[in-house]
């Protein structure tokens, strides 16, 4: 399946196109955005000159800070995109009655228990355990490993 990656300028990326070649997703294109200096395999576009077969495609934005993701899901959205589905790695395990909300990420080897409602656009990182009933906010991020035990809330 194609998608569009929608920033570029993050270190994250790594991880996240790991876990899209894991789910034989191809990126159709890069959009540039965010602030690191950091290689790309193909040429981003600039948000201006977005082609408008792209519009189509499913959106992953690969990056980590709430500020940031929030930023260019808006814009990412404002420029006519409307699909923004939950990334999950195959290697996670994730419960059948969790909710992932849309434009959230799990990394590597990640362990959603029975119940965990992950907010829109959350990163959940490699190797994170989320224990039943949790709840992740909108635009969280948890970092690699962390471990929560059941019905702990995280906030933005």
């Amino acid at each position: 399946m194609q998608c569009v990656v929608y920033g570029t300028g993050t270190t994250f990326l790594d991880d996240v196109l790991v876990t899209l070649r894991r789910l034989s997703w191809e990126p159709a294109g890069f959009v540039a955005g965010g602030d690191d200096d950091v290689e790309v395999p193909a040429v981003p576009v600039d948000p201006d000159e977005i082609p408008a077969a792209w519009l189509d495609l499913p959106v992953v934005i690969p990056v980590l800070t709430s500020s940031a993701r929030r930023r260019l899901a808006a814009e990412a959205a404002d420029r006519g995109f409307t699909r923004f589905p939950a990334v999950i790695d195959p290697t996670a395990i994730v419960a059948d009655n969790a909710h992932l909300g849309e434009g959230s990420f799990v990394n590597a080897g990640a362990i959603l228990a029975a119940h965990v409602q992950v907010g829109r656009f959350a990163v959940i990182n490699r190797a994170v355990s989320i224990g039943h009933h949790g709840t992740i906010a909108d635009y969280a991020f948890l970092g690699p490993g962390v471990t929560t035990c059941g019905r702990v809330a995280v906030g933005e």
